[in-house]
């Protein structure tokens, strides 16, 4: 009778082993699933950040080249506009 028992116990504690296996087998690849999940969304993010520092990259490197088109043209009229002044002073000292 006890080893009756004892196999009934052995039996029950299988059965209890397999659907523990099972339960951690499922979590295991829902825990997959999901950290595959999050990682495709990471990546994706990652890379729209990557394409919006990118386009931010080029955009500065033009308004650089513009603004330094513009303090160009800034001393040429401060030059123009300097010897304009001296002529029209000298114009104007000898009337």
């Amino acid at each position: 009778d006890r080893l009756a028992v004892i196999i009934d116990t052995v039996r029950r504690l299988e059965q209890d082993n397999e659907k523990l296996r099972s339960i951690v087998k499922t979590n295991a690849q829902s825990f997959e699933t999901e950290t595959s999940k999050v990682k495709t969304l990471y990546e994706n993010e990652l890379d729209d950040a990557k394409k919006l520092i990118e386009e931010l990259a080029h955009e500065k490197s033009r308004l650089e080249i513009e603004l330094e088109k513009y303090r160009s043209e800034n001393t040429d009229l401060q030059t123009k506009f300097s010897r304009i002044d001296r002529d029209s002073r000298g114009y104007e000292s000898r009337f």
